[in-house]
């Protein structure tokens, strides 16, 4: 009887440390959020750097994005998935609906960066015209990408725990969350290399 109790209490002893393990993001987590968030901003950076006026406006056609369209689609994914995160951190964290998840953190990134797959952007993240030129869309994205970067690295608070749903992905947590933050950069990084290697962009 003795034996059976022992087993029945560290059982519990055991679910109750599971549950709370996976509450909290592991170092591993933790730093790989982090230093993608920060590999995916150099990359996007490196991509705009030194271009002109011309070469950021041009267009393989009209159906298609010019450098700056893309730079300002980065800059407010970046302002309004940072802004998703911080309503779900207003809510209470339910584990009970980690079921819901049906990507890896790895298919995730996967999905975003596929440029074979093609989405149409929400209306309130398409490009219009909302940045003159490229050092404003930079400016907006760099101050909400520290601000992305800061809370992942810091945050004791359960993003494992708090999901939405994104139309690429389905149900992800808030940790999965800044890895498609990163590969959704990544993902129009890719785009503006594509627009340079148009053999009608303009040299200069």
């Amino acid at each position: 009887m003795k034996s059976s109790v022992y087993v029945l209490v560290l059982l519990t002893h055991l679910v109750m440390s599971t549950s709370i393990a996976q509450s909290k993001l592991t170092t591993v987590q933790r730093d790989f959020a982090k230093s993608y968030l920060i590999q995916t901003q150099e990359d996007f950076f490196k991509a705009i750097e030194g271009i002109t006026e011309a070469q950021a406006k041009f267009k393989a056609d009209s159906a298609s994005w010019s450098i700056l369209e893309c730079a300002e689609h980065i800059a407010l994914s970046e302002s309004g998935i940072g802004q998703i995160i911080k309503q779900q951190l207003a809510s209470p964290p339910d584990s009970s609906r980690r079921s819901e998840i049906k990507v890896s953190d790895n298919e995730v990134i996967g999905r975003l960066t596929n440029r074979t797959f093609k989405a149409q952007s929400p209306e309130m993240i398409r490009p219009t015209g909302r940045f003159s030129n490229l050092e404003k869309a930079k400016q907006l994205f760099a101050q909400q990408r520290r601000t992305n970067i800061e809370l992942v690295s810091t945050t004791q608070d359960d993003l494992l725990n708090r999901y939405w749903k994104h139309p690429a992905t389905g149900t992800i947590d808030l940790h999965q969350s800044y890895l498609l933050i990163a590969a959704h950069c990544k993902r129009h990084t890719l785009q503006i290399e594509e627009i340079k290697a148009n053999k009608n962009y303009p040299k200069k």
